[in-house]
């Protein structure tokens, strides 16, 4: 790729929100190897599938990435991005549409424009394509599932159509409307219609897998050719800096910049960092347009003291928010003293009281808000799934706590100035009726509600002490359990296979009780606050009966009880949430090393037992590779093979998890179906034993993971030979 060293100083390089074009190729950096892989499985492949999260950049990576290297290499791509309003020609109509202008903007002359005639038969009969290769990607794909049903001009025949014409070119079959004639007058077709004439890729976000998971029916090349767009690390995320910015920046700045990009200010592993490319591009421009703005040469550490991670993320951060608020119907950002309804759904919803990432489900009631939510979501702030909205970023989660707290905070002090405002006004009558009044008993009446609640201020006083113990016992074990886990950590870096799931389980529950004691906590302060408004209400009743002097006493009095109870409840708050701070630190350490493990040990190996083994109603696997794998012409004997029959429920989930992720061999999770059974191995075979008739899932937990659906018909021993190669090629 071209260098930048000499960007203008007039623009800034960085897109920002926008993906990269093919006229761009020459400043889009990081993804070489993305750019490699997935160039060579199109060509490999004559369907293949691009999928990934949000904001992950598979629109530029196609533009700027693997267009040019198509073109290099005698192919067309088309790129169609299909339109679903009322008023859009119809789908195939689209598709040929995009063939002529693209054609027609390189210039290429055509015996004939796609007209009338079937796309898989234009394509055969097209001089052009005997030497140039057609390759059709769908961009956006995954709005064939949620805009195509909103649209009443397409029904479920006009559906059918489409898959079936994909299907045709996809799998290189005769339409069924020309496959009589095709096959009457064979020798008379005046070209080679058995060859495949055109490539398909579908690119689309992860989270419609499934989806077209379902359609493998129709178009079975769907499973041939997959590849998942993963976010950047952080080596990627310095090749984009350094690289687009050119001699413009220094290393150390370089890596700066990347530190704002993760939550974790003491994350160094650049291969184990994850960072959003929409967020590295939105703030890489910030700073450079700010550089133009100055007239300033360079990105020195002088001129990223004036721009520090907090004022980046925050400008950009209000700037998303305050656009996503415009949209609210009635809300005016000059003219509305209400607090910003986006950024109170962000808060109250999205993350949790500690301050992490939380999955929130959409209902009916948050309906008025998704206006706003839509802006975030094109700003890559936000991501859905299905009906469940999370950000995207975890770099933005303590800032939206802080402004939580700020909101909260000030609503508070509202309250308290009401209640006070409404207080010194009910004195003020007080005062003109307290001498019609006998003083004497109504004294003796606030003297025994005053001895009742500091009674009960005391029982909850008690029940705080007990709390605090719990929680310092608590903090005792969090701190045996972080020396632990840190021993087995050092001797992990010679063992790997030393650690299991037992020190994180039982983390896991000792944090389970510290949210137990956190209920109680609250529910006797709330209890407290309650009972405290009882006597408070009761007390302005017999107010009425007291002096100025007495009333006022007497609120102060519950006032300052409050404020004290209130007080050992915050304290109470801020230890646990010191010790949740640092369960997490001993559970992201966890992780890292767990990672570490899974690389010396990519999928669950079993201990070979070679005795006998009961056949009299197995069913018993003949395992081999169809594509050698490391040397090897079969799995080695201890490969794990688990057996899960297919069943409503938890068993259907985790067999479409397992053919998401074809690398996913969680034992875990698979553990959990019902009737799971693991083959034992046994006279060059893998079996499966008292395995009664019935349809049945085989995962094998070799490198990626092979899969396959077998159906069992009858009783007795039965013998299967299946190919183990992996579902990637």
């Amino acid at each position: 790729m071209a260098s930048t060293s000499n960007i203008p100083t007039t623009a800034t390089a960085f897109m920002g929100l926008q993906s990269y074009t093919e006229e761009q190729a020459s400043i889009f950096y990081g993804r070489d190897a993305e750019i490699e892989k997935l160039t060579a499985l199109i060509h490999s492949n004559t369907l293949t599938i691009v999928f990934g999260k949000s904001g992950t950049g598979k629109t530029s990576l196609l533009n700027a990435g693997v267009f040019p290297r198509l073109h290099k290499n005698y192919c067309l791509p088309f790129r169609i991005r299909l339109n679903f309003n009322e008023d859009s020609p119809g789908l195939i109509e689209q598709i040929k549409n995009v063939l002529k202008t693209e054609i027609d903007k390189y210039g290429f002359k055509v015996k004939s424009y796609p007209g009338k005639e079937t796309l898989w038969e234009y394509f055969h009969k097209e001089p052009l394509w005997k030497s140039i290769t057609p390759i059709l990607i769908f961009d956006q794909f995954e709005e064939i599932f949620t805009l195509a049903g909103k649209n009443p001009n397409l029904g479920e025949e006009d559906m059918k159509e489409f898959w079936e014409v994909l299907s045709n070119l996809a799998e290189n079959s005769i339409p069924q409307s020309l496959r009589e004639h095709f096959l009457d007058l064979e020798n008379e077709v005046g070209y080679n219609y058995k060859k495949q004439k055109v490539k398909i890729v579908f690119a689309f976000r992860e989270e419609y897998l499934p989806e077209f998971e379902s359609i493998s029916k129709i178009i079975p090349s769907i499973k041939t050719s997959r590849f998942r767009l993963m976010p950047m690390n952080g080596h990627q995320a310095m090749d984009v800096i350094t690289k687009t910015w050119g001699n413009k920046i220094a290393g150390s700045e370089a890596r700066l910049i990347v530190s704002y990009l993760t939550k974790d200010a003491e994350q160094n592993n650049y291969d184990l960092m994850v960072i959003e490319p929409s967020l590295l591009s939105q703030v890489c421009a910030y700073i450079d347009k700010e550089r133009i703005a100055k007239g300033v040469d360079t990105v020195s550490s002088k001129f990223l003291a004036d721009y520090p991670k907090e004022t980046i993320l925050r400008s950009i951060y209000n700037e998303a928010v305050a656009a996503a608020a415009l949209m609210m119907p009635g809300y005016s950002a000059d003219n509305n003293k209400s607090p910003n309804p986006v950024k109170v759904f962000l808060e109250e919803k999205l993350i949790t009281s500690e301050g992490y990432r939380n999955r929130y489900t959409m209902g009916p009631l948050d309906e008025p808000v998704r206006p706003g939510l839509n802006v975030l979501m094109e700003r890559y702030f936000v991501r859905e799934d299905d009906k469940n909205v999370e950000l995207t970023h975890d770099v933005l989660t303590p800032l939206i706590k802080t402004d939580r707290e700020k909101r909260r905070k000030k609503q508070g002090q509202e309250k308290i100035k009401h209640r006070a405002l409404a207080i010194a006004a009910f004195l003020l009558l007080l005062l003109a009726g307290a001498a019609a009044f006998t003083y004497t008993s109504t004294v003796s009446e606030a003297k025994k509600e005053k001895a009742k609640l500091e009674n009960e201020n005391k029982l909850l006083h008690d029940q705080f002490l007990s709390d605090s113990l719990r929680l310092e016992n608590t903090r005792q074990q969090l701190k045996d359990n972080e020396k632990k886990l840190k021993d087995l950590n050092k001797q992990a870096v010679d063992n790997p296979s030393i650690l299991t799931d037992s020190a994180y389980l039982a983390l896991m529950a000792e944090t389970d009780s510290l949210n137990v004691m956190l209920v109680r906590a609250n529910q006797a302060y709330k209890a407290l606050q309650i009972k405290g408004q009882e006597q408070e209400d009761r007390l302005n009743e017999i107010s009425r009966f007291l002096g100025t002097s007495n009333v006022i006493s007497s609120v102060q009095a519950i006032q300052s009880r409050l404020d004290d109870s209130k007080y050992r409840h915050d304290s109470l708050l801020d230890e646990f949430y010191r010790l949740k701070n640092k369960y997490a630190a001993l559970q992201k350490n966890y992780n890292a090393t767990n990672d570490l493990l899974n690389k010396y040990r990519p999928y669950p190996l079993q201990v070979i037992n070679e005795g006998p083994v009961d056949t009299t109603n197995a069913l018993q696997l003949d395992l081999y590779y169809s594509l050698p794998q490391a040397g090897l012409d079969k799995p080695a004997k201890n490969t794990t093979v688990f057996l899960i029959p297919y069943k409503t429920g938890t068993n259907k989930k985790i067999i479409r998890k397992a053919k998401l992720y074809e690398v996913y061999c969680n034992e875990s999770d698979i553990g959990k179906a019902d009737g799971l059974k693991t083959a034992r191995y046994a006279n060059g075979k893998f079996v499966f034993e008292n395995v009664g008739p019935g349809e049945y899932f085989v995962k094998i937990c070799g490198y990626y993971g092979g899969y396959e659906s077998i159906s069992k018909a009858k009783e007795g021993a039965v013998t299967v030979r299946l190919d183990a190669s992996p579902p990637i090629r």
